[in-house]
């Protein structure tokens, strides 16, 4: 290690020590452990609390466990450490945080996630993740048939199981609202389906209890 560390220049290792975790984390997100992994991203923030990648990995860990106001927080420290060069990057957390404020619902928040998904669809708009949370904003500013278009096109795309299963609950959602509780319902099973573990499942099944 000391033999390394002579070649490589103290930024280098920096760089390189910041990627195991990143890295690490992800491997076990993968492999479906989210408690672990976000013992590996808190590990590696203590070491570099300001970075904005780890701050994004525990972001996204925080949302899909359901922990929309400690995933905001992090998720827009995160940002204030992105720099004007960093235009996917920025756009990644972006829509994140969108995703964040429309789940967490309220006029400000729905606002917020308008103007922020808008920025992160004009920079990266074919990925799957953004059309799906530009379509699940869209949907709650009263366009739900354009969102209902995105949502489905996001999960058409995407081959991750849980982002299949949060779009199925999205879409559950928008055709609630459309005045299909039949589609919805289907749509929800769907989603049990594909991830029962989904954090919108419940969600969804208290708002389709309404009937």
């Amino acid at each position: 290690m000391g033999f390394i560390k002579r070649l490589l220049s103290k930024e280098k290792c920096q760089s390189l020590h910041r990627t195991y975790y990143l890295l690490e984390t992800g491997f076990l997100h993968e492999h479906g452990s989210r408690e672990e992994a976000l013992e590996c991203v808190d590990k590696g923030l203590e070491l570099y609390p300001n970075y904005p990648l780890l701050l994004s990995s525990k972001g996204a860990l925080l949302l899909e466990m359901g922990e929309l106001e400690k995933a905001l927080s992090i998720l827009k420290h995160a940002l204030s450490h992105v720099d004007g060069k960093q235009q996917v990057l920025r756009a990644r957390l972006l829509n994140d945080i969108a995703y964040a404020d429309v789940l967490y619902g309220g006029e400000e928040c729905i606002k917020e996630a308008d103007t922020y998904s808008k920025e992160a669809f004009d920079v990266i708009g074919w990925n799957a993740a953004i059309r799906g949370t530009r379509g699940a904003v869209l949907v709650a500013v009263g366009q739900v048939d354009e969102g209902i278009s995105l949502l489905q096109e996001s999960m058409e795309q995407t081959d991750v199981l849980n982002g299949k299963a949060q779009n199925a609950c999205l879409l559950a959602e928008a055709e609630y609202l459309r005045g299909d509780p039949e589609l919805a319902a289907s749509y929800l099973e769907e989603a049990k389906k594909l991830d029962p573990k989904c954090i919108l499942i419940s969600r969804v099944e208290c708002l389709l209890a309404q009937r």
